[in-house]
Parts: C-alpha cells; sequence; structure tokens
C-alpha cells in the first residue's frame, strides 16, 4: 500500500485523474489510475 498526501487547497472543485507508473523488480510496469474528488 502506498500512501500519498497532496495539497489540494489550491485545486478548485472537480474530479482529477492521477496516473502512476508502478515499476515492478522484474521490469513490468503497471499504470495506476486513481480517480481524486475534490468538493
Amino acid at each position: 500500500n502506498q500512501e500519498l498526501t497532496l495539497d489540494v487547497s489550491d485545486l478548485n472543485q472537480g474530479v482529477y485523474l492521477l496516473n502512476f507508473i508502478d515499476t515492478e523488480k522484474s521490469g513490468s510496469k503497471t499504470i495506476v489510475s486513481k480517480k481524486l474528488y475534490i468538493k
């Protein structure tokens, strides 16, 4: 599990899509997408 802390005070309301590229030890890359809802 990864923990991510974001400062969202400067962002407007809406939905943001965050894409992370996770590189495993085997060399394969996995793209992890997370939706961030700001109300």
